[in-house]
């Protein structure tokens, strides 16, 4: 699991470096894909996805309402609607943080 830890973090270390807030990341965004000549799933190639609320850091922030399992993920300045900040670079990282646990365990 260490390699998917490290892929996901350099993938959302690049995505913010540009610039870039995910504002999805979760256990339900993370994919494996099979290869060709593989039967079994490579999980030495993890993909974030899930980019639907994505935005660059500097534009504002659309408050959605979010139900279910997602709730966790988001910090505890975005629970409600509406969310009582703008989302930026940190809670991405409290989410990535949410993450990491939920692979530990």
């Amino acid at each position: 699991m260490h390699t998917v830890v490290c892929d996901i973090g350099r993938a959302l270390e690049k995505w913010h470096t540009v610039g870039w807030l995910h504002q999805g990341v979760s256990s339900h965004n993370i994919v494996f894909f099979r290869g060709q000549d593989v039967v079994d799933v490579d999980y030495a190639n993890p993909f974030l996805c899930g980019f639907d609320y994505s935005r660059a850091a500097d534009e504002a922030s659309t408050p959605r309402h979010q139900r279910g399992n997602s709730d966790v993920y988001r910090h505890p300045d975005r629970q409600g609607f509406p969310p009582a900040k703008s989302h930026k670079k940190t809670h991405d990282l409290y989410a990535f943080g949410l993450l990491l646990l939920e692979i530990s365990q």
